[in-house]
């Protein structure tokens, strides 16, 4: 997953960071690779010294670890990651993260 890198959040889509993107237009399978984007992005690998092949492998982990029911399921876990991030991303939240 990691040969190339992490995809930065504005590759994986144009409006990725703006409150009107719906985070369930991504595919599933692209689901991981956003939600490093988006640690990345907050600066938390860095900030925090966390390991990306660690943070990849507990991403996968999770994901493989929900089930399947209509609601409590891993793109629920996605889209309300993604809420917070764009809370980081669109209000002046990243200073309480230092």
């Amino acid at each position: 997953m990691l040969r190339y890198g992490i995809q930065p959040a504005d590759e994986i889509h144009q409006d990725f960071s703006k409150l009107s993107f719906t985070p369930r237009s991504i595919p599933e399978d692209n689901t991981t690779m956003a939600m490093l984007s988006m640690s990345k992005d907050m600066g938390f690998t860095t900030n925090y010294k966390i390991d990306i092949h660690t943070l990849t492998r507990f991403f996968m982990m999770v994901r493989r670890g929900y089930r399947d029911p209509p609601y409590h399921n891993w793109m629920h876990a996605f889209s309300v990651t993604h809420f917070c991030y764009l809370l980081f991303k669109n209000l002046p939240l990243h200073k309480f993260l230092k």
